[in-house]
């Protein structure tokens, strides 16, 4: 029986044990889920949502088409492709890689902490209302987590994620707990430990 609205200024994180249901939760708002029953509506056009998994798709391509994908074309210059990437941390990537136009296997080719900023630079190039991230900063250090959520917050984005990490609270003000057995609650997220919930 959840029923909860997600706003334009929403930092919502979702929380609970392994198994309770966080990621089946974003898989129904994908569209990709249709067990149990229930209604959930979200915007209509096609750049409203973006969902950042675990591990960003990327494809055999040039470096600039995975960084402005899912778009046809990149919006902006290669200059501001290589500043997007420094603000995700990423500095030098195309450089050690043979510039934007290199093609690559870029699933074999970059770790997955670099997968999972590259994520991040392409929802911050995107700029959709609302962003869902399943895990999106499981691979990568404190002090880095801490600047893509950052950019994020300053995006003006609204987003939601699912996480085991306490690190994350300090960057949603509201917590979903999935209990198991559809129960829930939410509460601020300061009021949260994940330690408290063994997850």
């Amino acid at each position: 029986h959840l029923s909860l609205t997600v706003t334009e200024q929403s930092r919502l994180i979702i929380v609970g044990r392994t198994g309770t249901g966080k990621s089946s939760l974003l898989r129904a708002i994908a569209g990709l889920w249709y067990r149990g029953e229930g209604e959930i509506t979200v915007p209509q056009d096609d750049h409203s949502c973006l969902f950042l998994p675990q591990r960003s798709y990327t494809f055999i391509g040039d470096l600039r088409s995975q960084i402005y994908y899912p778009a046809a074309t990149s919006p902006v210059s290669d200059q501001q492709l290589e500043e997007l990437l420094e603000k995700v941390c990423l500095e030098g990537l195309s450089e050690r890689h043979g510039g934007l136009d290199s093609r690559k296997d870029w699933a074999r080719t970059l770790s997955l902490g670099e997968q999972q900023r590259l994520g991040f630079a392409r929802l911050l190039l995107a700029k959709p209302r609302f962003v869902f991230l399943d895990e999106a900063t499981s691979a990568l250090d404190h002090p880095t987590e801490a600047i893509l959520y950052q950019q994020l917050a300053e995006s003006g984005i609204a987003y939601v994620s699912v996480g085991h990490r306490d690190s994350l609270m300090k960057y949603h003000s509201q917590a979903l707990c999935l209990e198991g057995n559809g129960e829930w609650r939410l509460l601020p997220a300061s009021a949260m430990s994940l330690r408290a919930l063994d997850v």
